[in-house]
Protein backbone atom coordinates (compact mmCIF):
# COMPACT_ATOMS: atom_id res chain seq x y z
CA UNK A 1 0.00 0.00 0.00
CA UNK A 2 1.60 3.64 -1.05
CA UNK A 3 2.35 5.69 1.60
CA UNK A 4 -0.08 8.56 1.83
CA UNK A 5 1.80 12.51 0.55
CA UNK A 6 0.21 14.05 3.23
CA UNK A 7 3.23 16.65 3.40
CA UNK A 8 1.79 17.59 -0.43
CA UNK A 9 -1.78 17.86 0.51
CA UNK A 10 -1.65 20.06 3.69
CA UNK A 11 -1.41 16.86 6.38
CA UNK A 12 1.11 17.05 9.55
CA UNK A 13 4.03 15.50 9.60
CA UNK A 14 3.03 13.26 12.21
CA UNK A 15 0.41 11.81 10.25
CA UNK A 16 2.81 10.75 7.63
CA UNK A 17 5.10 9.46 9.92
CA UNK A 18 2.21 7.28 11.53
CA UNK A 19 2.08 6.37 7.75
CA UNK A 20 5.69 4.74 7.38
CA UNK A 21 5.41 3.56 10.62
CA UNK A 22 2.41 1.17 9.79
CA UNK A 23 3.65 -0.21 6.49
CA UNK A 24 7.57 0.01 6.52
CA UNK A 25 8.86 0.06 10.10
CA UNK A 26 10.90 -3.92 10.51
CA UNK A 27 12.10 -2.88 14.48
CA UNK A 28 12.48 0.13 16.69
CA UNK A 29 15.40 0.85 18.65
CA UNK A 30 16.97 2.88 21.29
CA UNK A 31 20.01 4.61 20.52
CA UNK A 32 21.98 6.72 23.35
CA UNK A 33 18.69 7.61 24.60
CA UNK A 34 17.02 8.44 21.15
CA UNK A 35 14.53 6.01 19.50
CA UNK A 36 15.32 4.58 15.65
CA UNK A 37 12.83 3.42 13.13
CA UNK A 38 14.86 0.42 11.61
CA UNK A 39 12.94 0.23 8.01
CA UNK A 40 12.90 -2.26 5.18
CA UNK A 41 15.30 -0.67 2.72
CA UNK A 42 12.77 -1.53 -0.02
CA UNK A 43 9.93 -0.20 1.41
CA UNK A 44 11.64 3.37 2.81
CA UNK A 45 9.42 6.46 2.35
CA UNK A 46 12.02 8.05 -0.55
CA UNK A 47 10.14 5.04 -2.89
CA UNK A 48 6.22 6.63 -2.34
CA UNK A 49 7.70 9.88 -4.61
CA UNK A 50 5.87 9.84 -7.66
CA UNK A 51 8.66 9.85 -9.79
CA UNK A 52 10.39 6.86 -7.70
CA UNK A 53 7.65 4.47 -8.20
CA UNK A 54 9.41 2.09 -10.76
CA UNK A 55 12.53 2.89 -9.12
CA UNK A 56 15.41 0.23 -8.38
CA UNK A 57 17.55 0.89 -5.05
CA UNK A 58 21.14 1.53 -5.97
CA UNK A 59 22.95 0.22 -2.73
CA UNK A 60 26.49 1.63 -3.78
CA UNK A 61 28.14 3.25 -6.30
CA UNK A 62 29.52 2.37 -9.60
CA UNK A 63 32.52 4.57 -9.38
CA UNK A 64 34.04 7.18 -6.77
CA UNK A 65 35.70 10.61 -7.89
CA UNK A 66 39.47 9.94 -8.54
CA UNK A 67 40.69 12.11 -4.47
CA UNK A 68 43.55 13.91 -4.61
CA UNK A 69 44.41 14.53 -1.17
CA UNK A 70 47.12 17.45 -0.94
CA UNK A 71 48.93 15.67 1.90
CA UNK A 72 48.83 12.54 4.14
CA UNK A 73 48.13 15.02 7.56
CA UNK A 74 44.70 15.67 5.12
CA UNK A 75 42.90 12.81 6.32
CA UNK A 76 42.15 11.74 9.42
CA UNK A 77 43.80 14.11 12.38
CA UNK A 78 40.43 15.96 13.14
CA UNK A 79 37.83 13.35 12.51
CA UNK A 80 35.42 12.11 14.44
CA UNK A 81 33.05 9.24 15.51
CA UNK A 82 29.19 9.00 14.23
CA UNK A 83 26.49 7.83 16.58
CA UNK A 84 25.39 4.17 15.28
CA UNK A 85 22.01 2.95 14.80
CA UNK A 86 22.50 -1.26 14.83
CA UNK A 87 19.34 -2.07 12.42
CA UNK A 88 18.78 -5.26 11.09
CA UNK A 89 20.35 -6.41 7.37
CA UNK A 90 17.93 -5.31 5.18
CA UNK A 91 16.97 -2.62 6.90
CA UNK A 92 17.89 1.23 7.49
CA UNK A 93 17.68 3.64 10.28
CA UNK A 94 15.38 6.91 10.53
CA UNK A 95 15.47 8.93 13.61
CA UNK A 96 12.20 10.13 14.64
CA UNK A 97 11.73 13.93 15.25
CA UNK A 98 10.40 16.65 16.75
CA UNK A 99 6.52 17.08 15.02
CA UNK A 100 6.13 20.77 16.29
CA UNK A 101 7.08 22.58 13.07
CA UNK A 102 6.79 22.70 9.28
CA UNK A 103 7.83 20.27 6.96
CA UNK A 104 9.56 22.16 4.92
CA UNK A 105 11.45 25.66 5.30
CA UNK A 106 11.39 26.64 1.31
CA UNK A 107 14.00 30.02 1.59
CA UNK A 108 16.56 28.14 3.27
CA UNK A 109 18.86 28.11 0.49
CA UNK A 110 17.43 30.40 -1.74
CA UNK A 111 18.41 34.01 -0.09
CA UNK A 112 19.33 36.65 -2.35
CA UNK A 113 21.67 38.56 -0.69
CA UNK A 114 21.70 41.73 -3.34
CA UNK A 115 18.32 42.05 -2.14
CA UNK A 116 18.02 41.31 1.27
CA UNK A 117 15.72 43.66 4.25
CA UNK A 118 15.34 43.66 7.88
CA UNK A 119 15.64 40.06 9.75
CA UNK A 120 12.35 38.33 9.06
CA UNK A 121 11.50 35.08 10.81
CA UNK A 122 12.87 32.59 8.66
CA UNK A 123 15.52 35.15 6.95
CA UNK A 124 18.72 33.45 5.92
CA UNK A 125 22.34 34.66 5.86
CA UNK A 126 25.32 33.07 4.51
CA UNK A 127 28.62 33.07 5.20
CA UNK A 128 30.01 30.76 2.61
CA UNK A 129 32.57 30.51 -0.54
CA UNK A 130 31.07 29.85 -4.01
CA UNK A 131 31.97 29.10 -7.61
CA UNK A 132 31.94 32.33 -10.30
CA UNK A 133 28.84 31.65 -12.33
CA UNK A 134 29.94 29.88 -15.32
CA UNK A 135 27.13 28.71 -17.41
CA UNK A 136 29.25 26.39 -19.60
CA UNK A 137 31.24 24.66 -16.56
CA UNK A 138 30.29 21.09 -15.40
CA UNK A 139 30.56 20.03 -12.13
CA UNK A 140 30.51 16.31 -10.55
CA UNK A 141 30.64 17.04 -7.11
CA UNK A 142 31.70 19.12 -4.11
CA UNK A 143 34.02 18.07 -0.89
CA UNK A 144 35.21 19.69 2.22
CA UNK A 145 35.58 19.65 6.10
CA UNK A 146 33.36 21.62 7.91
CA UNK A 147 34.19 22.15 11.76
CA UNK A 148 32.12 20.73 14.43
CA UNK A 149 30.74 23.16 17.15
CA UNK A 150 27.50 22.59 19.93
CA UNK A 151 25.98 25.90 19.43
CA UNK A 152 23.56 27.82 21.99
CA UNK A 153 20.79 27.92 19.10
CA UNK A 154 17.35 29.29 20.30
CA UNK A 155 14.64 27.00 19.30
CA UNK A 156 13.52 28.09 15.95
CA UNK A 157 16.94 28.82 14.97
CA UNK A 158 18.88 26.87 12.49
CA UNK A 159 22.83 27.07 11.99
CA UNK A 160 24.64 24.95 8.99
CA UNK A 161 27.56 24.21 8.04
CA UNK A 162 27.72 22.39 5.12
CA UNK A 163 28.77 21.73 1.38
CA UNK A 164 25.96 21.81 -1.58
CA UNK A 165 25.66 21.57 -5.38
CA UNK A 166 22.99 23.82 -7.37
CA UNK A 167 22.01 24.01 -11.27
CA UNK A 168 20.93 27.98 -11.42
CA UNK A 169 20.86 28.31 -14.96
CA UNK A 170 17.06 28.49 -14.97
CA UNK A 171 13.57 28.21 -12.55
CA UNK A 172 13.23 26.04 -10.79
CA UNK A 173 16.66 25.75 -9.17
CA UNK A 174 18.03 22.08 -8.32
CA UNK A 175 19.97 22.06 -5.22
CA UNK A 176 21.30 19.25 -2.85
CA UNK A 177 23.29 19.97 0.38
CA UNK A 178 24.81 18.00 3.06
CA UNK A 179 26.49 18.92 6.15
CA UNK A 180 25.65 18.73 9.98
CA UNK A 181 23.17 21.36 11.61
CA UNK A 182 22.38 22.65 15.37
CA UNK A 183 18.34 23.20 15.37
CA UNK A 184 16.26 22.38 18.13
CA UNK A 185 13.54 23.03 16.10
CA UNK A 186 14.20 19.85 13.31
CA UNK A 187 17.05 17.75 15.61
CA UNK A 188 15.43 18.07 19.67
CA UNK A 189 18.71 19.57 20.86
CA UNK A 190 21.98 21.57 20.50
CA UNK A 191 24.10 18.84 19.01
CA UNK A 192 25.75 19.10 15.55
CA UNK A 193 23.99 16.41 13.73
CA UNK A 194 23.78 15.19 10.16
CA UNK A 195 21.52 16.34 7.79
CA UNK A 196 20.25 16.02 4.05
CA UNK A 197 18.46 18.69 1.76
CA UNK A 198 17.36 19.23 -1.69
CA UNK A 199 15.09 20.76 -3.96
CA UNK A 200 14.08 19.31 -7.20
CA UNK A 201 11.83 22.42 -8.29
CA UNK A 202 12.38 25.45 -6.63
CA UNK A 203 11.78 26.86 -2.79
CA UNK A 204 10.66 23.81 -1.23
CA UNK A 205 8.33 22.58 -3.73
CA UNK A 206 9.68 18.65 -4.16
CA UNK A 207 11.82 19.17 -1.77
CA UNK A 208 12.81 18.85 2.47
CA UNK A 209 15.02 17.89 5.20
CA UNK A 210 16.06 14.11 5.86
CA UNK A 211 13.49 12.13 5.43
CA UNK A 212 10.49 15.25 6.05
CA UNK A 213 9.70 13.99 2.57
CA UNK A 214 10.13 11.16 -0.17
CA UNK A 215 13.09 11.42 -2.23
CA UNK A 216 16.41 10.77 -0.55
CA UNK A 217 17.33 6.98 -0.85
CA UNK A 218 18.70 5.96 2.69
CA UNK A 219 21.30 2.70 2.12
CA UNK A 220 23.92 2.45 5.02
CA UNK A 221 22.45 0.58 8.18
CA UNK A 222 23.69 1.81 10.91
CA UNK A 223 24.64 5.39 9.80
CA UNK A 224 21.88 8.23 8.48
CA UNK A 225 20.58 12.13 8.73
CA UNK A 226 20.05 12.56 12.77
CA UNK A 227 23.47 11.12 13.45
CA UNK A 228 25.07 12.74 15.96
CA UNK A 229 28.97 13.17 16.39
CA UNK A 230 31.70 12.64 19.49
CA UNK A 231 33.82 14.57 20.12
CA UNK A 232 33.59 18.28 18.66
CA UNK A 233 35.64 21.05 18.86
CA UNK A 234 36.93 22.69 21.68
CA UNK A 235 36.61 26.59 21.12
CA UNK A 236 40.84 27.82 21.44
CA UNK A 237 41.30 24.10 21.83
CA UNK A 238 41.59 20.99 20.05
CA UNK A 239 38.96 21.14 16.76
CA UNK A 240 37.23 18.17 15.42
CA UNK A 241 35.55 18.00 11.91
CA UNK A 242 33.80 15.69 9.18
CA UNK A 243 34.04 15.29 6.00
CA UNK A 244 31.41 15.55 3.24
CA UNK A 245 31.18 14.76 -0.41
CA UNK A 246 28.40 14.76 -2.88
CA UNK A 247 29.24 13.41 -6.58
CA UNK A 248 27.64 12.20 -9.13
CA UNK A 249 27.47 8.33 -10.12
CA UNK A 250 29.22 8.29 -13.70
CA UNK A 251 26.82 5.51 -14.71
CA UNK A 252 23.50 6.13 -13.30
CA UNK A 253 23.10 9.74 -12.68
CA UNK A 254 22.42 9.57 -8.93
CA UNK A 255 23.62 12.15 -7.09
CA UNK A 256 25.64 9.92 -3.69
CA UNK A 257 26.03 11.30 -0.02
CA UNK A 258 29.24 10.05 1.37
CA UNK A 259 31.04 10.98 4.97
CA UNK A 260 34.71 10.50 6.51
CA UNK A 261 37.91 9.27 5.15
CA UNK A 262 37.78 6.66 4.34
CA UNK A 263 34.55 7.44 2.93
CA UNK A 264 31.26 5.79 3.98
CA UNK A 265 28.29 5.95 1.41
CA UNK A 266 25.72 6.72 3.49
CA UNK A 267 22.79 7.03 0.85
CA UNK A 268 21.66 8.95 -2.62
CA UNK A 269 19.27 11.62 -3.99
CA UNK A 270 17.57 9.65 -7.95
CA UNK A 271 18.35 11.57 -10.79
CA UNK A 272 14.56 11.48 -11.51
CA UNK A 273 13.87 14.04 -8.30
CA UNK A 274 15.25 16.83 -10.43
CA UNK A 275 14.58 18.95 -13.37
CA UNK A 276 18.08 20.46 -13.88
CA UNK A 277 20.56 18.38 -11.92
CA UNK A 278 20.06 15.19 -13.96
CA UNK A 279 22.18 16.57 -16.58
CA UNK A 280 24.76 18.88 -14.78
CA UNK A 281 26.10 21.08 -12.04
CA UNK A 282 26.77 24.82 -12.66
CA UNK A 283 27.41 25.95 -9.17
CA UNK A 284 28.84 24.92 -6.06
CA UNK A 285 29.10 26.08 -2.16
CA UNK A 286 31.40 25.75 1.02
CA UNK A 287 30.35 27.58 4.80
CA UNK A 288 27.68 28.56 7.26
CA UNK A 289 24.05 29.18 6.66
CA UNK A 290 21.75 30.46 9.22
CA UNK A 291 18.17 30.95 9.85
CA UNK A 292 16.19 33.75 12.29
CA UNK A 293 14.23 32.54 15.25
CA UNK A 294 10.51 34.14 14.92
CA UNK A 295 11.90 37.26 16.52
CA UNK A 296 14.07 37.58 13.78
CA UNK A 297 17.47 37.08 16.25
CA UNK A 298 20.11 35.20 14.35
CA UNK A 299 21.80 32.28 15.79
CA UNK A 300 25.49 31.77 15.76
CA UNK A 301 27.36 30.24 13.17
CA UNK A 302 30.58 28.00 12.89
CA UNK A 303 32.91 28.36 16.35
CA UNK A 304 30.23 31.06 17.53
CA UNK A 305 32.85 33.83 16.81
CA UNK A 306 34.09 35.77 13.72
CA UNK A 307 37.58 34.09 12.20
CA UNK A 308 40.58 36.14 13.43
CA UNK A 309 43.04 33.84 11.35
CA UNK A 310 43.26 31.52 13.90
CA UNK A 311 41.76 27.83 12.86
CA UNK A 312 41.57 27.11 16.44
CA UNK A 313 38.86 29.49 17.36
CA UNK A 314 37.61 29.95 14.18
CA UNK A 315 34.68 27.48 12.12
CA UNK A 316 36.21 26.38 9.38
CA UNK A 317 35.67 23.81 6.31
CA UNK A 318 38.96 22.51 5.25
CA UNK A 319 40.19 19.90 1.95
CA UNK A 320 37.43 22.43 0.09
CA UNK A 321 37.63 20.62 -3.07
CA UNK A 322 35.00 19.79 -6.37
CA UNK A 323 35.18 17.16 -8.51
CA UNK A 324 35.73 17.88 -12.33
CA UNK A 325 33.99 17.27 -15.52
CA UNK A 326 36.05 14.25 -15.62
CA UNK A 327 35.67 12.95 -12.27
CA UNK A 328 38.94 13.98 -10.88
CA UNK A 329 38.90 15.82 -7.02
CA UNK A 330 40.02 19.72 -7.53
CA UNK A 331 41.15 22.18 -4.92
CA UNK A 332 39.08 25.45 -6.63
CA UNK A 333 41.61 28.52 -7.84
CA UNK A 334 41.23 31.77 -6.21
CA UNK A 335 40.19 33.85 -9.11
CA UNK A 336 37.56 30.63 -9.67
CA UNK A 337 35.65 31.05 -6.22
CA UNK A 338 34.20 34.54 -4.65
CA UNK A 339 33.00 35.07 -0.87
CA UNK A 340 29.51 35.05 -0.62
CA UNK A 341 28.36 36.75 2.89
CA UNK A 342 26.26 39.44 3.64
CA UNK A 343 26.73 42.74 4.74
CA UNK A 344 25.03 42.83 8.46
CA UNK A 345 28.16 42.33 10.27
CA UNK A 346 26.77 39.42 12.06
CA UNK A 347 29.48 37.12 10.60
CA UNK A 348 32.45 37.27 9.08
CA UNK A 349 34.23 35.09 6.13
CA UNK A 350 37.97 34.70 5.62
CA UNK A 351 38.91 33.02 2.32
CA UNK A 352 42.36 31.62 3.95
CA UNK A 353 43.08 29.88 0.66
CA UNK A 354 45.63 26.53 0.29
CA UNK A 355 47.10 25.34 3.17
CA UNK A 356 50.00 22.58 3.30
CA UNK A 357 48.12 20.09 5.68
CA UNK A 358 44.85 21.10 5.74
CA UNK A 359 44.15 21.75 1.90
CA UNK A 360 42.74 24.52 0.03
CA UNK A 361 40.74 26.67 3.75
CA UNK A 362 38.11 28.90 4.80
CA UNK A 363 37.15 30.43 8.00
CA UNK A 364 33.36 31.83 8.84
CA UNK A 365 30.96 32.40 11.53
CA UNK A 366 29.92 34.86 13.89
CA UNK A 367 27.69 34.94 17.43
CA UNK A 368 24.11 35.75 15.20
CA UNK A 369 21.74 38.03 17.12
CA UNK A 370 19.60 40.91 16.11
CA UNK A 371 21.74 41.40 12.31
CA UNK A 372 19.51 44.43 11.19
CA UNK A 373 20.04 45.00 7.33
CA UNK A 374 22.23 43.40 4.78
Amino acid sequence: MILQFYYARGGSFEEYQNQMNIYAVVETIEVNGEIVDCVDINKQPSLQHPLLQNHEIQTEPTSFPVDQKPSSSFSKSNQVKMQEAECPLGTVPIYRTPNDHPTFLPDMFFADLNNSKDVLPGKTRLAALRTKDEYNYIYRGVMGNPALYNLDVQKKQISISGVWIENFEDNPKNIIVTGHMVSPYLKGDNRPRMFVYWSGNGRGNGGCYDFRCPGYVQVHRKIAPGSAFVPVSTYGGQTTDQRYVIFEDQKTGNWWITIGEPSVTIGYFPKELFTHLNARSNRLGWGGVAVAAGDGTMPPMGSGHKPDGDFKRSGYVRGVQYVDANFIAQSPLRNGVTKFVDESGCYGFDNWGYNSNWGYVILYGGPGGFCGRG
